[in-house]
């Protein structure tokens, strides 16, 4: 009897270790799949890099010097990494706000503005419900005798600047940057962000006590400018793009450096 027992217990014991190996076994398998599937190589996509476009010629745009009576522009081109750089030392600076209590006056929504001993015009802001129209002093330069005004209706806006001594009004493109001296002002607009003034336009005037000059005009059907910045007392960088008119979308970007020279 105690021999038969003995015999069932190393049976039982035999298949316990059959069952126990198994599934060691079986572990071993499932590790191994996860390990496999682990290893399998990643699936990589293909990026195509927009290249960069240089050696641009910019005959066609700019010209490499130009000369306006004494004053010299010259143009460089440069690539992404210069104008990103260059970016970081824009200088940002406002219209003179001088007393302009003597020539302006404020009554209501309407400025009036004596132009001389019997001249005095009136901007006055309104809204009817079917034209809006409205005018915002933006600054006074008692160095230049120079206003310079905020100008908007329901479809456009832009400055303009009236010279007190020539009684003359100058209008900018809806984008002006003043240079840090405030002795000349860039504006410009383009085709895209601008459609109603149809044009893509850049300019850079020269604000004296007497008159407002146009030191360099620039109009191209199919290049605008995007961005214009000071970075100097005469330094400036631009970013213009190829325009696709019939498609109304901007294409390939060019930036330049443009260096002011007085005096020659």
């Amino acid at each position: 009897m105690r021999t038969n027992l003995f015999i069932l217990i190393m049976i039982f014991f035999t298949s316990c270790q059959g069952v126990k190996e198994k599934n060691i076994a079986l572990s071993k398998e499932e590790k191994e799949v996860k390990i496999e599937l682990k290893e399998k190589p990643l699936k990589l996509e293909k990026v195509e890099i927009k290249k960069e476009v240089l050696g641009f010629d910019t005959l066609n745009i700019f010209p490499i010097d130009t000369l306006v009576g004494k004053l010299q522009l010259k143009f460089r081109q440069i690539n992404l990494d210069e104008f990103k750089s260059k970016k970081h030392t824009q200088i940002r600076t406002t219209f003179e706000q001088d007393n302009a209590s003597e020539y302006l006056q404020r009554k209501d929504s309407c400025y009036y503005l004596t132009l001389g001993s019997n001249q005095i015009d009136t901007l006055c802001s309104f809204d009817d419900g079917e034209y809006h129209e409205s005018y915002k002093f933006s600054g006074y330069s008692k160095r230049m005798n120079t206003i310079m005004f905020d100008w908007e209706n329901w479809e456009e806006a832009h400055s303009f600047l009236i010279n007190l001594n020539q009684k003359k009004y100058w209008l900018l493109n809806p984008k002006v940057e003043l240079s840090p001296d405030r002795n000349r002002i860039v504006t410009f607009s383009n085709f895209i962000d601008d459609p109603l003034y149809e044009g893509n336009n850049f300019y850079i005037f020269e604000l004296t006590k007497d008159s407002i000059i146009t030191n360099y005009s620039f109009s191209n059907v199919d290049y605008g400018i995007f961005y214009s910045k000071w970075i100097g007392k005469n330094e400036i960088i631009l970013h213009f793009k190829r325009i696709d008119n019939e498609k109304f979308e901007p294409k390939e970007s060019y930036y330049f450096e443009i260096e002011i020279k007085n005096d020659l």
